[in-house]
């Protein structure tokens, strides 16, 4: 499996025992702090799935998802709270979470969560547009040629 995942965290204990528990299922994992990312947003770019480690007070969950979604990165993002309170997971749904999970997690259970949203991201992605043909006209995309009869 070639899997990269985002871990944006605060609580360094935590991230890193997921952190461990998904490399040790073969994703590949990135870890950035809430700092880092705030610093560079850029950061989310080109992963498959980005896990969020909510911690109260410091840890916005909301504000990531929102800022994700208003950035357009349509991958799947994942909420590791410690609260259970409906209403919260509700908000964080609306903010545009894919799924939300109550500390302390189960490896199992984070791993069997997340290779079902990757699998339904998988199926929902559109296959690359690499060249067009119309009469005697190609466009090259990759490499942003236009070429007529060859």
């Amino acid at each position: 499996m070639d899997y990269h995942l985002l871990l944006i965290r605060e609580d360094i204990r935590t991230s890193r025992y997921v952190a461990d528990a998904l490399k040790g299922r073969g994703y590949n994992v990135t870890t950035v702090s809430t700092s880092e990312f705030r610093a560079d947003p850029g950061l989310a770019d080109g992963f498959d799935l980005i896990i969020i480690d909510h911690s109260e007070p410091r840890l916005n969950a909301m504000e990531i998802c929102s800022e994700l979604r208003q950035r357009h990165v349509d991958v799947p993002l994942v909420v590791l709270a410690d609260r259970a309170q409906v209403p919260h997971r509700v908000e964080i749904f609306n903010a545009g979470a894919a799924n939300y999970l109550i500390k302390p997690i189960d490896p199992e259970d984070l791993c069997a969560r997340i290779e079902a949203l990757l699998m339904r991201a998988g199926r929902n992605k559109k296959p690359e547009i690499i060249s067009h043909k119309f009469g005697k006209w190609r466009v090259d995309f990759r490499r942003l040629a236009l070429t007529r009869e060859g």
